[in-house]
């Protein structure tokens, strides 16, 4: 499947299907033969889940790109989550500087994926 930046991809059909059985009774009169029926009671829940994963896929080719969108969604990840549990939490938060990435000696490879990336938004071949 070949997806553009930015579009969403919906995979579907991963469903799952759980059966549980219940019973209850009084103590020692459901254990009773024949009139113990008229002192528990069973029950069947059936329950059928359908996961759907939404995918979008986001081309950053800059690293100052990389850091400034990585930064910002560790950002408001870190932020919902001091508003989740009620108090700030800077202790826990990384700095900016553990997210930068370092360049690499060897970026032919970067040049080589970026060259494919370029071909496939063109619509043409490498």
């Amino acid at each position: 499947m070949l997806v553009g930046s930015g579009e969403t991809v919906v995979v579907g059909g991963l469903l799952d299907k759980s059966v549980s059985d219940t019973a209850d009774k009084v103590p020692l009169l459901g254990d009773i033969p024949v009139i113990g029926a008229l002192f528990r009671s069973t029950s069947k829940k059936v329950s059928k889940r359908n996961l759907m994963l939404f995918i979008r896929p986001t081309v950053i080719r800059d690293r100052d790109e990389y850091r400034q969108a990585s930064s910002g969604q560790y950002t408001a990840f870190n932020d919902a989550q001091s508003k989740q549990r009620g108090k700030e939490n800077n202790d826990a938060m990384l700095s900016n500087d553990l997210l930068e990435i370092y360049p690499r000696q060897d970026t032919a490879a970067f040049r080589q994926v970026s060259a494919a990336i370029d071909a496939f938004n063109l619509g043409g071949n490498l």
